[in-house]
């Protein structure tokens, strides 16, 4: 939002082109008022390239002084003495039906950069876990890194190959991209990897999952938890319907 700012800097440069725009009242206001008008006459000989100023800073006084003469401090930072002779006081009465404005400005022109930065400031979350400050970037499926993560809870009793096989299938998913994290870290700080660069889905091979061929599945957003059989997940990878599963309203 760039306020007046464009409009009136190219009002002042293009002297030609006027950029206000006119808008009407709702109710019509009505002026009775006592105002010093500049006698133009005496002013352009007396003040020369200043006269301009010292009639615009006339006209912009709300408040007439009590009397003459009186200082005027004109927008240049210069005072002027203003006598006899230079003004006088008239009453105005009118009605003003509406006012002429420059208008504001929405700038419309977005890059990539904006539109990237605009995500993040809106994804970006920031919550407390067990005492500790724990960040959760919550984009949209869509446009996350990564679809999901397979994360193996032991690098041993077959659960890394077991992992790395989910993870293949995965990668054969037409607009599926996954990442597989077996960096040996505790599951919580993988969960909280995944979490801090908005990858939605953490799929887990534990033990159980080498027996029965289920693996626990974790929701970035509200990190609940099912547990579901692998063909499920594959297949509801494929059709783009995990988060629609019945199982996350149990």
């Amino acid at each position: 939002h760039r306020g007046c700012y464009d409009l009136e800097a190219h009002s002042k440069s293009t002297t030609s082109t006027d950029l206000k725009a006119w808008r009407e009242f709702e109710n019509p206001v009505e002026i009775d008022e006592y105002r010093l008008v500049p006698i133009q006459a005496t002013i352009g000989p007396l003040f020369r390239q200043d006269a301009a100023d010292v009639i615009q800073s006339l006209q912009s006084l709300e408040v007439p002084p009590k009397s003459l003469p009186f200082q005027l401090l004109l927008s240049s930072g210069k005072s002027v003495t203003i006598d006899n002779g230079m003004v006088e006081l008239r009453r105005i009465q009118k009605t003003i039906k509406g006012e002429w404005f420059t208008p504001h400005v929405i700038e419309p022109a977005f890059g990539i950069d904006r539109i990237m930065w605009h995500i993040l400031d809106h994804s970006f979350h920031r919550i407390e876990k067990e005492g500790e400050t724990y960040d959760i970037l919550r984009l949209r499926e869509q446009i996350a890194p990564y679809d999901a993560v397979v994360l193996p809870l032991f690098n041993k009793d077959g659960m890394p190959e077991m992992a790395n096989e989910i993870y293949t299938q995965m990668c054969s998913i037409k607009g599926i991209i996954p990442s597989i994290d077996d960096f040996g870290k505790s599951i919580g700080r993988r969960y909280a990897r995944a979490d801090e660069i908005g990858i939605p889905w953490a799929i887990t091979v534990d033990h159980q999952s080498t027996t029965d061929n289920t693996v626990t599945i974790r929701r970035r957003d509200n990190q609940r938890q099912i547990r579901m059989d692998i063909q499920q997940l594959i297949s509801s990878l494929a059709d783009g319907n995990l988060s629609e599963s019945n199982k996350w309203n149990d």
